[in-house]
This record gives structure tokens, C-alpha cells and sequence, in this order.
């Protein structure tokens, strides 16, 4: 979301990502706090895989959606020593 909001240059948008949230590796609820940590990150101007660090729910989404992970953040599982 950080690159989206960027794009857009605001956040003023209806958030229908159900499949994101629902497909977060921890659940649903997880997934929610995950959007709201991404927007934060955006709003914050820090680096996502950064801003992972020192988010557990946004950290989990790289590990729930790897390829997309890797296709966006390259070396993003490295940086968050996450292993396998």
C-alpha cells in the first residue's frame, strides 16, 4: 500500500482488500492491522521493510504474500531474518 498511496499522493480511498487481509498468514485480524500498519508506514515516509522491523502484523504480510515480497522488496526476508 505505501507505493499506492504514493502514486495516488493521498490515502482518501475505500479499502476493499478482503483477500489481503484475509489472506494474512496470522488471519483476518491480522491482516487488518496489517493495512493500517501499511498506511501508517506510508503516512510515516519510512521504507516498508523498515517499517517491518518494528511491525509485526506488516512484517507477516511479506511472509504471507512471498512473491509478491520478493517482486517489490528484494532481500526483504534477509533484512527481516526470516529464514527458509
Amino acid at each position: 500500500l505505501p507505493g499506492f498511496f504514493a502514486n495516488l499522493g493521498h490515502a482518501n480511498v475505500i479499502n476493499t482488500a478482503g483477500g489481503g487481509a484475509y489472506g494474512h498468514i496470522d488471519g483476518p485480524a491480522a491482516g487488518a492491522r496489517s493495512l493500517r500498519q501499511a498506511h501508517e508506514c506510508w503516512a510515516a515516509g519510512v521504507e516498508p521493510v523498515e517499517w517491518a522491523k518494528d511491525h509485526q502484523e506488516f512484517a507477516r504480510a511479506f511472509e504471507s504474500f512471498p512473491g509478491d515480497a520478493d517482486r517489490l522488496f528484494p532481500g526483504w526476508r534477509e533484512q527481516l531474518g526470516i529464514v527458509g
